[in-house]
This record gives C-alpha cells, structure tokens and sequence, in this order.
C-alpha cells in the first residue's frame, strides 16, 4: 500500500458511512427532481495516446525529374508530457505516386515544441533506408488552413526526392478549436472627423489646467512606484534600481511654490481636483461649476479610465491612442450640455475645451506609462484621475466601480463557510455525494500517481466518491427515474504528469472497467473490485433501467449514462502559438496556459439558490493537498452568488468548440428563472460576495482587474495583508507599493524556501530579487510612505509546526506574538487578550492527542504556505471590531474547533461539523460587529480567497477564480490573518532576507526572469 493508505482508507470507509447516511437524505428528496434527457451532454473526452492526422506531399527535385505526389497517415504519442510537446514518435503508412504507386513507411522522433522531426523512411522500390527531416508550422492561429493544419515541409538530403511540401491534418474534431484565433482586444477608434477648433479660453482657466497636468503627474507617481528592473548582477541591478528609486523620492519630496517640504499624495490629490473644478469655474456660470465638473469626471471615468482598466491583464492591438474611448466622453458630456444642464449655448464652447483639456491630460499619462516600458496587458490608468476621495469610502462606492470594470455582480445573502486545506477534500467528496441533479469538478490536478504509487486521496474521490454515488443513484432509479450527472474539467499540464488517465479512464465507462485494475495493490485492488460490483449489480438489478435501455440501444446506453463526462481542457494543440506569451520570445505555444481554477459545484438553480453550493479552493485532488504539511483555505458557498460558476463552465465549453446546442442542458439557465431569486431571510446569510474568473489564456482577466482596482481604491488608512507562496510579479509588487504610499499599511507575506511548495530555483531566484527591491524601496521610500500614514512590511513565513497540530501552532503563535509587534499592529487587540495566548491549552483544557491528517506528505518538510487570500479593511473598522469584548470567547471557539478538525480523520462527522461550527464563529463575530457599527457602509471590508497567485501567470495567462466577499462577512478570516502575521517572520534589511532566500548567480537569475511567465 502507499504513504498514508492504510489511514486513509479506514477514514474513508468511516466518513463514506456519514456521507452515505447524508446522500440516503437527499435521495429521498430526489422525487422532484426531473428526469434527465435521453440524450448524453457532450463532453471533451480525454486526448488519445496515439494523437492521428493525415496529410499530403507534393515533392520535387533530387536524382527524379518526375514530381511524386504522396497521401499519409501517421499516429504521435507523445513522452513526458504532451502539453510540453519536447518529445514523441510519429509512425507514418504513405503512398507515393510517381507515376506508380509505392506504399512506404516512416518512423520519427519528433519534437512539437520547436516543430522539428528526424527519421528513416522506407518506400517500396528504393530499397534502402533514407533519412528524412520534418518542420512543420501552422503558420497562422489554429492552423494554416484551419482546423489546426501544419504546412510540412519534409528534406531526405539522400533520396530520390530531396524537397517535399504540403499540408498535414489532425484527425481530432476540435483540433483547431480550442483558444481563440485572436489574442488581443482593440480599443475603439474615433470616426474620423476634423478636429475642434482651439479656442480662446480665460487666463484663470489656462492657469488651472497647468496646475492640474503638473498635480495629475503627481498623483500618476503614487500608482505605481516600481520601476523598471535592471539587468545584470544582483548588488549592481539593486543599486540602479535604488538610483531610480531615489530620482522618484527626490521629485516627489522636492520643495516648489506652495509644497515647501514636498508634496504629499494627499496634496496632490486635493490639487488635482481643486485645479479642475476651477478651470471649469472660470468658463461656466455662477454657481454651476461644481455640477459640470461632476459630469466630466463620471463621463471620464465610465468612458474612458474604467473601459481601459477593464481591458488589464489583456493584450490591447493599437493601443497607442484612446481617441474613441474620447470621443465617447466627449460625447456623454455634450449630450448632458444640450440636454440636462440649463447652461446658455453661448457659454457650451469654451466649456467643452476645458473639457477635451481635461481629456487630454488623461490620455497623456496612458502614454507615459507606454512610454515608460509598460506592456500593453499592463496598462492602467489611475482612477483617482476621475475620482475624489468621497467618491470611495464607503463599501457600495468600490462595489459599484468593481462591478462597472469587471463583468461581477455583488450579490446579498450568501452563506459562507471559511476552509482549511484538510477540509477541501472532504468538501469534494461530500457534494458528490450530495449532488441529486448535476456535479462539476473543476481541477488543474486529479493525481493519479504520487512517486509512482496510487494516490490515496485520488482513489478515494473516485470510488468513495464518483462510483458510490453512481451506485446510490441507480439503486434509487426505479423510485426517482433520474440519474444526475456529474462533470470533470480537468487541465491537461497535470493530467499528462500526475497519470490522470488512470482514474478518468474508469469514471469515463465503470461498468466496462476492470477490476484487475489496480493489480499492484491488492488492498485497493479489492476495494475497486467491490464498488464496481456493487454499481454492475445496481445497473442489472434496476428493472426500469434495463427497460429503458431495451428502447434506447442497451447496454451501450447505459454506459453512456452511468459514468462521469470527463473533458481534459486545453488539450495540447501546437497550431496555436503567440508572441505574447512569453514577453520577447516569439511563437511560444499556447500549450503553457493552464486553467488554474480548483472549484466544485452541483444543483446550483438561478431560480432555488438554497439547491446548491460551490466550493472554491486553492487545491487539488491529491495526497499532498491533504496533509499535514499543506497550508491552504477554500470558501463554501450557498447563494445566488454561486450560480455564476455555471456560467462560466459553460464559457469554458464553448471556448473548446462546443455549440450552444451542445452543451449540458443542466448547466443552462433554470427554466422559468427571469432573476436570481433570495434565499429568504435566513439569518446566516450574510455575505455580499462576487465571483470573477480569467479566462485562460486571451480572454477577459475579472479576478486580475478585481485586485488591481481594490489596491487601487482602498481608501487612505487601510491595511492589505497579502500572502500568496508564488511572489513572481513586479505589477502585483509596484500596486503595492503605490498604495502603501498613499497611506495602506501593507503587508506582504511569502514563504521561506522550506515553507514554499514551488521552490525550484527561477521561482526563488525571482522571488528572492522582487523581495529585495521591495525592500529597497520601503527603505528609501519611507518618509512619503509614513508622511501619508501608510508603511511597506515584509514578512517571511517561517512556521514549523504541523499544520493539525492546533497545541504547538499556539506556542508558535504566542513565541512570534513575543518577537515581533507586527500581528498586533495589523490586529490591535486587547494586550490582556494576547497576553491569555500562551494560556489558551489550559483554557481549553486540550487533551492529549496525536493530530492526524487525510494523508501523509510523500516528502518530510515544513508546513507549505499556499494560502492565496487576501485581507482589506479600513484602520477604523478594524479599531472598532478588535474592541469587542466576545473575542475571548471566540478565540476559544475558535481553538476548539480546529482542535476538532484536527482529529477529524477518527470523527467521521469531524470536518463537516467543525466547518460549519467555524461558521458558526463567524456568524457570532459578524453579530456582534453589526451591532456595533455607528455609520454602516463606512468601514470597509474585502476578503479575496480563490485560485490566483501574485506571479504573472495568474496576472495575465491562466485560467483563475475567486470568491470576494464584501463588508462584514469578511470577519470571519480574521483570526486566521491575525495569527498568519504573528508566524511570520519580517524582515527590514537586505542580509535578514539572505537567511530565508540566499542569492543566487546573474545567470539563473535572468534565466528565472525569462520564464517565470512559464513556471
């Protein structure tokens, strides 16, 4: 048996017991349900072994005059991965025409990576071996003549016919068909017209608009303060980039007439606006000035800073002009003029100048920042060039502009439960088991094998899981006439690498499975063997199923209907490549995109949002994500937010080729749901929470605009505690920043290298330079930082303690309390309450006990931070909630709980009663909180927990999704934020950070640089 089988298999045999008496529930319940279609939901199926293609040849030149015209068919099977294409053989049967018929063959190894072949080929009448080389192209985005076609072009430098070309044809039906044709959006043009006239304006109004250009450039400063990284040796890149740091200091912190100390973001920001409403003062009558204002502001920011900011994270083709965004604004605003504002016509002219000026000094900071070596996918125009500080202060006033960029839509009354990482794999198992009308599955990793064994965590979702579900429904068949489906969409990176084949193939045809499957093991061999039984002897034993196969084609239809559609995603196509991959590496293929995004989801109904949850999770299927060394969290969902996961499985499906017609009828929208209707008042509802998702690859990014306009709005005074295991992104990093000089206190957690679960050496060569230049600029930026209230931390995740090992994570926490102040700055509670930390075993009274996990690490290490949440809340409303004289109480709750989910494995009802007793904790947290609150709306709270990592791939390429969940609701992380800082260790200086990330040579670390985009 495998690391951790023999515990796992006995929790599992005990949980399934509690999960079956939870799905004999529902099936009962499952008489309303409707019956599914006779038809089967078409899926994407897994890609073959042996990957087919025909094509055909016109040669010339060599010894013959005589063109040869041949047709071949050939098979590819690919070795250490398909998706990275470095390796296979082709074996090719080919008639050639000359004018006689010859059949041959060819046997090549072949790399689709660089699109290069080298073999033999034998044809009938040359008696002799020749040697041949290959390349082939697509030439254009899905293929040369569609359908992902290659021109070929074949060279035998010793045969009869040294030079052949032609066109080759995969046989697969989406080839072609799975990414997008184009890879980037366009921004609208202008209809071309002559330009306005310049006209005369006042003197009082030219002088304001200086004022304003010169405070606008101000503001743009405090964005986004990373500059450009150099090249070269480390101490030699860190003292230019400290150089430019200095130079955008000094420029900020020069005295000038009215700033004798310098500017403050604050200032700026306040003279900026002033500066236009007094050029728009000195053009329009009395006492109007400030309505104009407002209008050119919002026409501004709808039309023009919030379209282009929607677009971040894309590739924008002719991105050097926003002349039609302008011409929208200007537009928006002469209709207002002519129609609302009950301004003379006479005064229209010099107003719509002040206007255009107003215009103009917007697109001149969209250039400067291509000017200053932005990428068009990293273009992002400061809101606050539109926005004054009331404008986003309160909690609706950033949903609405979140909402406005993205395509989210915050919705009320959601219940959500916060996750461990240990609790995700009960969660997947447990809404399979609940789902009575659909299941989806939405994973990057389905392991079937951990270090060439079975992975116990991915059996037991599949048989435990999957096939006792299938055996429960169908026993229930004669009762209900209904079989739920369940779905997989699994990313083929991991698929390939971890042996996904292995558990899709059973779950894609269990009833032809074979029980010899998993020989190896004898142990799981039986287990296997048994539920396939029981599932064959349900199907057999089912009267009104065998009657409804007798109409409808037999034992063939109901194996089409009782399994799980499996759709492997992204399926290796090299017929798709892009420069905007990789930046300044061309033709990199699109195989290197994955869908990242980890969720479940089943019976969610726009028109019964009680039906229904979503899981979002930041892990996989597997042993590792289950042990005691993984550090993660997940949100449970229930609520009308939820429902958007099905429209974006069904984005997904069609993205990979499917029509609207062939799509599973149960992921369409609810029959007779014109509105999303409420979950009733139930008092644990309390979350407002919007679900975004990127689309892999080219598509829209609503998580990576979602985060940049959250950094870029919170409010002066916030605090952003921002941990992720992958600090990859110089964007993510200069945002930051910027924020932190606008007055955010910023926290910024990564892993130690033994804390890092991606710690190859790009990764932590990369990791190791952004951390350093973060550091260089909170040192060299920390007066305007502190001169704006805000302040730069940077902390080193540095746990040791198993992650279920709630007595030693106490001492942890209370030891890092003693060491530094920085958890009880982010979290001022009551000295008295931290001080009752070290006593919280006694409080307890916390028995001995040995913490066990789902699984066991296949590797000894220290806990893996792979937590990608995120905390926002305003400094007041975090003064305010930390007062509450329950948290005692609560803090203990809290202990208690995860104490129970620590022995979770021996309590078969232990994760699901603990998740929910920790919901429980929240609810009394958001409680008390509510009652407490003088001016609701003011103090603001964000949570963000999904799929996305702070690196670059998560920024712009991969498939990512997240849950962010706004006001109060939010709470219920804060205890899990507040001792995350407090086992971290944070670092001021360049040598403390050597200790926990050491240097490395210039070389590895251009080449972390070059593809951290590919890690």
């Amino acid at each position: 048996m495998g690391r951790g089988d023999g515990r796992f298999l006995k929790a599992g045999a005990a949980l399934l017991g509690t999960l079956l008496c939870a799905g004999g529930a529902g099936a009962q319940q499952a008489d309303t349900v409707p019956p599914a279609p006779a038809t089967v939901p078409r899926s994407l199926g897994q890609p073959p072994v042996w990957q087919g293609y025909l094509g055909a040849y016109r040669a010339a030149g060599g010894s013959s005059a005589t063109p040869v015209v041949a047709v071949y068919g050939g098979a590819y099977r690919a070795y250490r991965g398909a998706v990275s294409g470095v390796f296979g053989v082709s074996v090719e049967p080919l008639l050639t025409v000359s004018p006689e018929v010859h059949p041959g063959v060819r046997a090549l190894f072949t790399s689709r990576a660089v699109s290069l072949s080298a073999g033999v080929q034998f044809v009938e009448g040359r008696n002799q071996l020749e040697s041949i080389f290959s390349w082939n192209t697509a030439i254009l985005r899905g293929g040369v003549l569609g359908h992902g076609s290659m021109l070929r072009v074949d060279w035998t430098p010793h045969g009869t016919h040294r030079l052949a070309a032609g066109f080759q044809v995969p046989l697969h039906p989406l080839a072609g068909h799975t990414r997008p044709r184009r890879t980037g959006v366009s921004l609208p043009s202008a209809k071309s017209a002559p330009p306005a006239p310049m006209l005369p304006i006042p003197e009082a109004a030219d002088s304001a608009l200086r004022a304003m250009k010169v405070a606008g450039a101000d503001v743009e400063r405090f964005s986004n303060a990373y500059p450009t990284v150099a090249n070269g040796p480390l101490r030699r890149s860190l003292d230019r980039f400290r150089a430019r740091v200095r130079a955008l200091r000094d420029t900020i912190t020069a005295a000038r007439p009215g700033f004798p100390n310098g500017v403050t973001y604050e200032a700026a920001e306040a003279s900026y606006h002033a500066a236009l409403d007094a050029a728009f003062t000195a053009v329009t009558p009395a006492g109007m000035a400030a309505e104009v204002a407002r209008v050119a502001r919002r026409e501004v920011l709808h039309q023009v800073i919030l379209p282009v900011n929607a677009l971040f994270g894309q590739v924008k083709e002719g991105h050097t002009r926003l002349d039609g965004l302008r011409a929208n604004a200007d537009a928006g605003f002469a209709r207002w003029l002519a129609d609302s504002s009950g301004i003379p016509e006479v005064d229209w002219p010099a107003i719509q100048q002040v206007n255009r000026a107003y215009g103009d000094l917007v697109e001149e900071a969209y250039r400067r920042r291509m000017r200053n070596g932005a990428r068009s996918r990293a273009l992002w125009l400061p809101p606050q060039l539109a926005l004054r500080p009331e404008d986003h202060d309160e909690q609706g006033e950033i949903d609405a502009l979140i909402e406005r960029a993205t395509d989210a839509v915050f919705t009320e009354e959601n219940r959500i439960t916060y996750l461990r990482s240990a609790d995700v794999q009960y969660e997947f198992l447990r809404t399979i088991r609940a789902a009575r009308d659909y299941h989806v599955l939405w994973l990057h990793d389905f392991m079937g094998r951990n270090r060439g064994e079975y992975d116990a965590v991915g059996f037991a979702l599949t048989v435990n899981g999957y096939l006792a579900a299938l055996t429960d429904a169908v026993r229930a068949y004669d009762r209900t006439h209904h079989l739920p489906q369940y779905f997989i969409f699994l990313d083929q990176h991991f698929y390939d690498l971890r042996d996904g084949r292995l558990w899709m193939t059973l779950l894609e045809d269990p009833l032809g499975a074979s029980r010899n499957l998993l020989a190896s093991d004898s142990a799981l061999s039986r287990q296997l063997g048994d539920q396939l039984t029981a599932l064959q002897r349900a199907v057999e034993g089912s009267r009104d199923l065998q009657a409804e196969a007798s109409k409808r084609g037999g034992s063939s239809w109901v194996r089409r209907q009782v399994k799980v559609h499996v759709s492997v995603t992204l399926p290796s196509d090299f017929s798709f490549r892009s420069k905007h991959i990789v930046p300044g590496v061309p033709l990199v293929p699109d195989n290197i995109v994955r869908d990242h995004r980890k969720m479940a989801f089943y019976d969610l109904r726009e028109d019964d949002p009680n039906r229904g949850e979503l899981v979002i999770a930041g892990a996989g299927i597997g042993e590792q994500y289950a042990s005691g060394t993984w550090d993660d969290r997940a949100l449970l969902l229930r609520g009308p937010a939820a429902i958007r996961a099905k429209v974006a499985a069904r984005d997904l499906l069609r993205a990979h080729g499917l029509r609207a017609d062939e799509l599973p009828e149960v992921l369409g929208v609810s029959a007779g749901a014109d509105a999303l209707a409420s979950l009733g008042g139930d008092p644990r509802n309390v979350a407002t929470v919007a679900q975004l998702h990127n689309t892999p690859g080219f598509g829209t990014k609503s998580s990576t605009v979602a985060r940049a306009m959250l950094y870029s709005l919170m409010p002066r005074g916030s605090m952003m505690v921002v941990p992720d295991p992958l600090w990859l992104s110089s964007e993510w990093a200069g945002m930051l920043v910027g924020a932190a000089m606008r007055g955010a206190e910023v926290y910024v957690v990564a892993p130690s290298i033994l804390n890092a679960p991606s710690a190859g050496l790009p990764q932590v060569s990369t990791t190791h330079d952004l951390l350093a230049h973060l550091l260089v600029l909170g040192e060299e930026m920390r007066t305007v930082m502190e001169g704006a209230g805000g302040a730069l931390h940077i902390g080193i995740f540095t746990a040791k303690e198993d992650v279920n090992d709630v007595r030693a994570q106490i001492a942890e926490i209370s030891s890092g309390l003693r060491r530094s102040r920085i958890a009880r700055q982010a979290f001022p509670f009551p000295a008295a309450l931290v001080a009752a930390t070290d006593s919280l075993p006694t409080m307890l009274e916390l028995p001995t006990y040995a913490p066990e996990a789902l699984a066991e690490d296949a590797l000894l290490r220290l806990p893996q931070l792979h937590q990608k949440t995120q905390f926002f809340a305003t400094r007041e409303a975090i003064g305010r909630l930390v007062m509450l004289p329950e948290w005692r109480d609560i803090f203990l709750r809290v202990f208690a709980t995860r104490i129970r989910q620590a022995s979770a494995v021996r309590d078969t009802a232990g994760a699901e009663v603990a998740a929910r007793a920790y919901m429980g904790v929240g609810l009394t947290m958001i409680e008390k909180y509510r009652s407490a609150i003088p001016e609701p709306g003011k103090d603001i709270f964000y949570l963000s927990l999904g799929s996305q990592n702070q690196d670059p791939r998560g920024m712009w390429l991969d498939g990512e999704a997240t849950l962010l969940v706004s006001g109060v609701g939010a709470v219920v992380a804060v205890p899990d934020f507040f001792y995350l800082l407090a086992r971290s260790t944070w670092v001021t200086r360049l040598d403390q950070l050597r200790r926990f990330y050491p240097p490395v040579d210039n070389l590895r670390r251009r080449l972390g640089r070059m593809i951290r985009y590919a890690l």
